[in-house]
């Protein structure tokens, strides 16, 4: 959620304010995601340690916190919104702050979602840095660990290939039967 926050945040910066600057710190923003995290984890490893947070709460949240993804996806949605929105909220008084809770998150809410579903799947394989801050030891190890370790375990034995299959199958054979039962008794969608 905070991730979503600050990009939603960024986003909104990126998109709506003019400021000088602005397209040329968005590409450096972006091109952090051309750096795998493999290459950034010793400095970033670091960083943390300067900072003291290692094998705190703040060297888990800190790092997750911000998005260059995140940030991208809901500019280029936000630069969909047309500005007249903008402009009419401004001509009635409304600050920043109003514009951006009361007309462009609303309308920012399928992307939000969409934002919050990806970033949820990232994080189970965020193991890495989990890993490296908690410094290895299972006794400090968050939700994140147990997950990698069940989820190995399951994949080991090929039973998680076997149960997503069964997921699909049964979701495909459930969507022709209410297809099929719409058709048969001719009812309305």
């Amino acid at each position: 959620f905070l991730q979503v926050l600050t990009s939603s945040l960024a986003a909104f910066s990126f998109s709506r304010l003019k400021w000088p600057g602005r397209d040329k710190v968005f590409l450096l923003y972006l091109g952090t995601m051309m750096l795998p995290f493999l290459v950034m984890m010793v400095p970033n490893y670091q960083l943390m340690i300067k900072l003291g947070i290692v094998d705190t709460y703040a060297g888990l949240i800190i790092p997750a916190s911000f998005s260059a993804f995140g940030t991208f996806l809901l500019r280029q949605f936000m630069l969909g919104i047309p500005s007249s929105l903008d402009e009419a909220a401004e001509i009635d008084g409304a600050p920043r702050w109003k514009k951006l809770t009361r007309i462009t998150l609303p309308l920012l809410l399928p992307t939000l979602v969409t934002a919050m579903v990806l970033r949820s799947v990232d994080l189970l394989r965020f193991f890495d840095l989990i890993y490296i801050t908690t410094q290895g030891g299972p006794a400090d190890a968050s939700l994140t660990l147990n997950i990698y370790g069940f989820r190995t375990g399951f994949e080991f034995f090929q039973l998680g290939y076997s149960g997503a299959l069964m997921i699909t199958l049964s979701t495909i054979v459930l969507g022709a039967v209410i297809v099929l039962n719409k058709l048969r008794h001719k009812v309305a969608w």
